[in-house]
């Protein structure tokens, strides 16, 4: 049992490290207002996010280096 359970909390640590969250905020480029409902996605991948009323986003993406495209 006790291997099990060891098991278990491996894999579960595994994955937690393997995500990292990235938050931000789009704006446009000339007078730094914010932009909602922007589209904020990982290249390469159909995971993404839309910018909240106030250019705010959240994602989560693996670990390691990454590109998003807005």
């Amino acid at each position: 049992m006790r291997y099990v359970l060891t098991w278990i909390l491996s894999s579960l640590l595994a994955g937690v490290q393997a995500q990292v969250v990235v938050n931000g905020t789009v704006g446009e480029a000339g007078s730094g207002e914010p932009l909602a409902y922007v589209q904020v996605r990982l290249q390469g991948s159909r995971s993404g996010v839309l910018s909240n009323t106030e250019g705010y986003f959240s994602i989560s993406l693996p670990a390691g280096r990454q590109v998003l495209t807005f």
